[in-house]
Parts: structure tokens; sequence; C-alpha cells
């Protein structure tokens, strides 16, 4: 910490304590400590929900250590473990910063947390309630808006408040001993019209599951539970009845842990008992803001790669320059949302390539605002010479030596990069790509710019293979990471194609090397969500399809048996732990298809509206 710094934010770091291990608040401690010049003034309180007085002994006793370096508050020792909202509010209602920091115990903060944080703070609308940090080693897969990093809920374990917020909605719901009270009062929040950014640069490490795919029953349980709540605080009536029929869905299930089914059955009478009061409030009735979406047992749209693993805060990783290309055609309202999601990165080591397909524009200006994080270098053709010909040029003028295109309407999320790169890298690849979400868009107004979006939905999850590379594109061009020295190799687009010539590009890759799949989404492509539009658009797909079949026939290979079973093989190392995890838990619960034990399953989904019984 740099005591020079000057101070613009008072700051509470509250946390809640059951059982620490060893050292685990002393590490949280330390990382407070080795904060990096930020304008924070801090003051540490921690809550004990031990109930054992030797447990709050050594927590007294690691507070005390550190009281040379940090302004921390007496210890707070609950007679009773009361949960972690119940926690939290009782210690804001003894401190007075304008800003609360929530951090579990067994979480620390890389040691550019708090400066970032900082810096998004002083560039934030009085609107925003909360910024919540990104957690290490697994991020939580939710979805959230690639250019503002708005999201529509937090996660406690790691969050910045502004006080004004919490206190309007009066903090944590009491009745939600704990997992699900962070969602719930993200949605209080967002019914009083206030705002959530997720700062993915901010990051703190979270000891959250011992490893992938953790069974915890006590998670288990208390979610279940506390999604019924919501469903009934915020949900329609409907919301609730489709909950409750995937509770007794989940009855049928083959128990994963002894007293599954107990567990369950104690959730539903809690439910029961405690609706009443979440039914009331009137958190329904604000018109202005849009009623929460259910996703089975998840809040929102959730991403694949929920159990992807990054590396610690301290670790160290090569960073070669990679080049992401944008071409673009007079849609500068959509080029600078792009741009807004390159710069948002979490990888650090970045230029954008932005080729004006024509004369220059409006996008010259954008590109030259000098506010950018990373170099954006721009040029125009002049002339139009179609998408092909531009994308050739960007890749001669990149520097990186890893490209990625991006077109001017899609959007990266913040780990796209990130992720990409580690994987070529660990993998020794010469190309990888990663799951991107499809979402169906209508623009309202170019100007400013104001769109509606679809559901999102992954319409390609598919592991590399050439044979279905040749029938089908399964890769949107955002979605590829590739080594410059294949287009200096093989070539780029054919300079005659207008359409699908990302595909005739990864086939001729592909002739040559094998592609790494990522089990990850990582970024957004649009597509038009007007029924006539989206026809006009698959009508020059189909057209360009057959020219793009009739190229592959020009694409020769010089193949022996042993070089097919080589294909396996790379099929099977893209085969993710988490898709064996999958296909085992297929297996396992196979059972429960039959039709005496599904119809719970199937009641929801005709609830929903999307199967008949």
């Amino acid at each position: 910490m740099n005591p020079d710094q000057k101070t613009t934010f008072s700051l509470d770091i509250v946390i809640i304590g059951y059982y620490p291990k060893p050292g685990e608040i002393e590490r949280l401690l330390r990382s407070v400590c080795e904060q990096k010049a930020h304008a924070f003034a801090i003051t540490v309180a921690v809550l004990d929900n031990s109930a054992d007085p030797s447990v709050a002994q050594q927590v007294r006793d690691v507070l005390l250590s550190f009281k040379q370096r940090l302004s921390i508050a007496p210890l707070v020792v609950s007679p009773t473990n009361v949960g972690f909202g119940r926690g939290v509010n009782r210690l804001l209602a003894q401190t007075t910063a304008d800003h609360v920091l929530t951090i579990n115990q067994d979480a620390y903060l890389a040691n550019t947390a708090l400066a970032l944080l900082g810096e998004r703070m002083l560039v934030s609308e009085p609107d925003i309630a909360a910024w919540e940090l990104r957690q290490v080693p697994y991020e939580h897969p939710k979805d959230y808006n690639p250019v503002t990093q708005e999201t529509l809920w937090l996660s406690g374990a790691a969050c910045m408040f502004r006080r004004t917020a919490l206190e309007e909605v009066a903090g944590f719901e009491p009745l939600i001993f704990m997992y699900g009270e962070d969602v719930d009062l993200s949605w209080r929040l967002r019914r009083r019209n206030w705002r959530i950014l997720y700062v993915s640069r901010a990051v703190c490490a979270h000891s959250s599951y011992a490893y992938a795919h953790e069974i915890k029953p006590v998670q288990f349980a208390g979610s279940i539970v506390a999604n019924l709540y919501l469903r009934a605080r915020f949900g329609s009536k409907r919301d609730v009845l489709i909950g409750l029929a995937m509770l007794a869905h989940e009855w049928t299930v083959r128990e994963e842990f002894p007293g599954r089914r107990r567990m369950l059955f104690a959730a539903f009478v809690k439910f029961l008992c405690r609706m009443p009061a979440f039914r009331g409030g009137g958190w329904r009735n604000n018109s202005s803001v849009a009623l929460p979406h259910f996703n089975h047992w998840d809040y929102g749209s959730r991403r694949e790669g929920d159990f992807y693993e990054f590396p610690a805060p301290e670790a160290v990783e090569p960073a070669p320059l990679v080049s992401i290309l944008i071409r673009t055609h007079r849609r500068p309202w959509w080029l600078r949302e792009a741009l807004a999601s390159v710069m948002n990165q979490t990888y650090g080591n970045v230029e954008v390539v932005v080729v004006e397909d024509g004369a220059p524009g409006e996008a010259e200006t954008i590109c030259n605002s000098g506010n950018w994080r990373f170099p954006v270098h721009y040029s125009a053709t002049g002339e139009p010479v179609g998408r092909s010909r531009a994308g050739n040029i960007a890749m001669s003028n990149a520097h990186g030596e890893w490209l990625n295109f991006l077109d001017d309407d899609d959007v990266l999320f913040a780990d796209h990069v990130e992720v990409l790169v580690r994987e070529v890298l660990s993998r020794e690849a010469s190309v990888a790509y990663s799951f991107a979400w499809e979402v169906p868009t209508t623009v309202r107004s170019t100007t400013p710019l104001a769109y509606d979006e679809a559901l999102p939905f992954a319409r390609y999850r598919e592991l590399f293979s050439r044979f279905a590379l040749w029938h089908h594109d399964f890769m949107p061009v955002q979605s590829v990471l590739f080594n410059r020295s294949l287009f200096a190799q093989i070539g780029g687009f054919a300079e005659d194609m207008d359409q699908l010539e990302d595909w005739n590009l990864w086939t001729r890759f592909a002739a040559q090397h094998d592609f790494v799949m990522v089990n990850k989404t990582t970024s957004k492509y649009r597509v038009p969500a007007n029924a006539a539009a989206a026809s006009q658009r698959q009508d020059a797909l189909d057209l360009a399809y057959a020219d793009a079949v009739a190229r592959q026939a020009l694409i020769h290979m010089d193949v022996t048996p042993e070089t097919v079973m080589s294909w396996r093989k790379v099929h099977d190392a893209n085969l993710t732990n988490e898709q064996r995890h999958g296909i085992v838990q297929y297996a396992e619960n196979a059972w429960r298809r039959r039709w005496f034990v599904r119809w719970p399953y199937a009641l929801a989904k005709r609830l929903r509206g999307t199967e008949k019984v």
C-alpha cells in the first residue's frame, strides 16, 4: 500500500468467518496489505460465526498481528452461526464507510484488485450499486454484457458495494441462510433501478471447490431452496409451479450423496413455511425493469466452461502479442461496441487492426480517439474490395504472433483471448477455437445505438473433426485463434468469396493442422431476429454453400491409414473432463428417462411452454 496515495473512497472490508482453515484469514489480510497504489482508506471488520471460543481467539490473534498495517475493527463474535447474509448485515450496522467489500474467508485479492476497482468506480455512473470481482480458478459462467460489463446478478464472495444502495434495500435477506442470498440482493437492487458491474480485470482467488465438479450437499440444498424463494419473490405463479415440478423431478434422480432426498424434503417444507414472506413485498411491481429469467436452477443464461481452470493471480504465463482483426463497412455504431469488448480483455498483450472496406468514415475517428487501452491501427481500402480482401489486408498489417478475427457486430467476453492463448501454448497447437453464443438481435436505433437481444444459445458445440468440418462450418469466425505462420504458409481468404470465406479458410488450415477445441463460451455473434431478415441471410448462405463445397474438391491431402487413426486421437484428446463427466452422468441417470419417473421433468417443461406431456 502506498501511504502517499490520495484517498478518494472510504472502504470497509467485511469478512464472515466460520471455522477458517489455518492461515486463510491471514492470507486474505496479507493480500490487502500488498495491494498496489489505490484510492481507498480501509477498515477491516470480521464476524466469527464459528460459535467456538477457541476459534474466535485464533481469529482475534490473527487480527492483532495486522494492527500495525491495517485499521481493524474489534472482532464480532456470534453466539450461533447466523449465515452469510445476516452476518454481513450485522457488520454493516457497525461500520460507516461509503463503500463495502464483502469477501469470503477462503479468498484473497490479486495485488492489482483494489487499484482496478478504484479506476472503474471513478468512471462509473451514480446508479452503479456494486462492482463484482472476477474469481479464479473457477470463474462463474453467468452471462454479462461484454461491452458495458453490466450483469444481472453478483456473487457476494468478492464484491464492492455502494453503502447507500445496500441501505436502500436493507441489505441481505435474513431468511436466506446461505447460497442465493447474493442473487436475491442483486435483483432487489435492480428492481430499485440500481445497476451492477462485473469488473473482469479485478481478480480474487477463491477456493470455492476442492476439485472440478465437486458436489457439496449444503450448497445443493441451499441453492434449491433459495431458487424457490426467488421464484416466489420475483417470479410469476407459473415460475413457482415450474420450480416445484423441478423439485419433484430431483426426487427421482439417483442419490449422488447420502441424504439427498431428505435434504430435498427439508427444502420443500422450508419453502412452504416461508413462501408467504417471500411472495409479499411488492418486488414484482417495477415495470421499468424486466422480470428475472429463471433457467432451470440457474439465474439467467449460463455459459459453457464453468470449471475451466484459470491460474492463480501471482502466476506468470507467456503472453505473445495477439492481433484482433476487424473488418468494417459503414457501421461505426457496432464497431464501437466490438472495440469496447476487446478493451475489456483480461489478457494484456493485444493490438487491434481495423480495415474499413471503402472510403474512410466515422470509424477512423473512433479508432484514432486515443482513449483505447490497446493500440488500434486503422486503414481504409478507398474503394470497396469485399470482406475477403479486407481480411487479407488485416492479416498482412498485423504484428501479432497470433491472429483472431472479430466481425464489427460481434463481441468477445473478457476471457476470450486469455483462454485461447493458454490453450494453444499449453497444447502446442497452431489453431484453437472456443464456443460462441448466437444472439438474435433487433436494432431499434443506430444513433444512438439501441437494440434488443433475445436469449442467446449455442448453435455449435462440436468436437474438432475434419469430416464434420468438410460438411459444415461449426466455428464462427471470432471463435478461432490461429498462428500467423498459417497465413504465410497456406494463404488467406479466397478473395472472390463474399460468404463462407472463413469456412473455406478453416478447411484449408485443417488439411495440414489439427485444431484444439476449448469447451468454454467466450464470444457472442449477432444474427437478425426479424424473420424476413434472417431468411434473407440464410438464403445468401445457402447459395454460397454449393460454391464452398466445390472449392473443397481443390484441396489435396496426403493421407495414410495411420493419419486417419491419428485424427481419432485428436478427437479424443479434445474430449474435455467436463464432457467426460457429462457422459458418465448421462449413463448413470439413464434409468430416470423411463416414463414413470420422467413426468415431473416433463411437467416443468410443459409449464415453460417448451414441450407437451
